[in-house]
């Protein structure tokens, strides 16, 4: 039996370009999803943050949370970054892939107010901690290396 979680919180991580050196010119970013009560989480690599790769991301990280945490959200927080919405007030929530996710799964997407992480600031201490345990000086030469590592972190931190 799933359990509902009254929020999770989503937010994207841009990588440094040292710590993943496959291609010396390609961003690399995160998508992080957190519980409210922040004990599960789950991260999801990504080589760009446009907002189908953002919404595929999505759906893999709720399918992990479901599967692994018995977790299904009601509502999902946010920042107002492009990746995820096209506007708190915006007529265009049928044309922005994640938008269209939220509706078509019946999901309430909140949104934090424009410049100011503390409003999600769960996930922002989260990622602080995903830097500091996790990315802080390490460099991997591949994403099969990167991804493997970030799950065993990811497993690991839900676990404790």
């Amino acid at each position: 039996m799933s359990k509902k979680a009254e929020i999770l919180h989503i937010d994207c991580l841009k990588l440094s370009k040292k710590t993943l050196t496959v291609k010396p010119n390609q961003r690399y970013y995160l998508l992080g999803v957190l519980s409210d009560d922040e004990k599960n989480c789950w991260i999801e690599f990504m080589e760009d943050k446009t907002s189908l790769t953002v919404m595929f991301s999505i759906l893999k990280s709720l399918k992990q949370m479901k599967e692994l945490y018995k977790i299904e959200p009601d509502v999902i927080e946010t920042d107002n970054a492009g990746e995820f919405c096209s506007g708190e007030y915006a007529n265009n929530k049928c044309t922005h892939a994640v938008e269209r996710f939220f509706v078509e799964m019946q999901i309430k997407h909140k949104y934090t107010n424009a410049y100011r992480p503390e409003q999600n600031g769960g996930i922002e201490s989260f990622w602080q901690k995903v830097k500091d345990e996790f990315i802080q000086d390490k460099s991997f030469d591949n994403v099969k290396e990167f991804k493997e590592k970030l799950n065993e972190y990811v497993l690991n931190y839900n676990k404790n």
